[in-house]
């Protein structure tokens, strides 16, 4: 009879963890699509470390920039680095100059980029860690200004309001003649 009592007794435990579990997923917020711009801060970007391998260049970037419109609003400050596949290194050696130059048949990649932003997430306020990751390629055809750049992003963590945010989306150089970067995705608050 014992026996049976301790079954019956794991079952229920079982079956209340798994229901607790699934009440806590249904307090989770559905996704809201979310969706704007960024920009850059003229002047804000500091280029160091730069180092040749090969056909390839690396440097280590910090700048800062906005949310300038859209459901994402306030300012952030990033490194990250930027690697431009020259593909022949007798490019790649002789680049002297930060920032390294773009050129149409050289594509790049923005890698352990790291953003630290404040401000409000639909309208909630607090501060979020963003890990972003972009490939592109130079257009010098368009001007020496303008660049190819497609890449995703994720919400790593966030403070106050913004605590139990989760999310990521795609990012985009505009293509709308804004000057700035574009992004799309997914937010949602946890329990």
């Amino acid at each position: 009879m014992s026996r049976k009592v301790l079954v019956t007794a794991v079952i229920l435990m079982a079956v209340a963890l798994l229901a607790t579990q699934y009440i806590d997923m249904a307090r989770a917020t559905p996704p809201t699509q979310i969706s704007g711009r960024w920009v850059g801060i003229t002047g804000s970007a500091i280029f160091s470390n730069m180092k040749i391998a090969g056909g390839n260049v690396f440097v280590d970037i910090y700048n800062e920039g906005t949310y300038s419109s859209g459901d994402i609003l306030g300012s952030f400050e990033q490194t990250f680095t930027a690697v431009v596949h020259y593909g022949d290194p007798e490019i790649a050696k002789n680049i002297e100059t930060i920032p390294i130059p773009l050129r149409p048949d050289s594509d790049f990649n923005w890698i352990k980029m790291e953003r630290v932003f404040t401000g409000t997430v639909l309208g909630v306020p607090g501060g979020l860690t963003i890990r972003l990751e972009a490939k592109g390629y130079g257009n010098a055809l368009r001007g020496s200004a303008y660049y190819d750049l497609e890449g995703t992003w994720v919400i790593i963590s966030g403070t106050e309001g913004l605590a139990n945010l989760h999310g990521q989306g795609t990012w985009w150089h505009s293509r709308t003649g804004y000057i700035g970067l574009e992004y799309e995705g997914q937010v949602h608050f946890d329990p």
